[in-house]
């Protein structure tokens, strides 16, 4: 599952580097990258490149929009 966020992520990445419309690009902030480090650390204390699949839903709640949803309810 976390193969797959990332996927998505550097998928988009590319695509982004390709458009030519402003409007359509997603812009990540040094700030946002260093939360995605952070916390990738913390769930990652030895350095592993993968994740346990049951941990992805805590480390998404833990990491602030747009990657993460950190203050965002997401009971309706």
């Amino acid at each position: 599952m976390l193969n797959v966020f990332v996927a998505v992520i550097g998928q988009s990445f590319n695509e982004n580097q390709e458009s030519k419309d402003m409007n359509d690009l997603i812009i990540l902030r040094k700030q946002e990258i260093k939360a995605f480090v952070n916390n990738w650390a913390k769930y990652n204390p030895n350095g592993e490149v993968f994740m346990k699949t049951s941990r992805l839903a805590d480390f998404l709640r833990e990491l602030p929009p747009p990657l993460g949803y950190l203050g965002i309810s997401l009971n309706k």
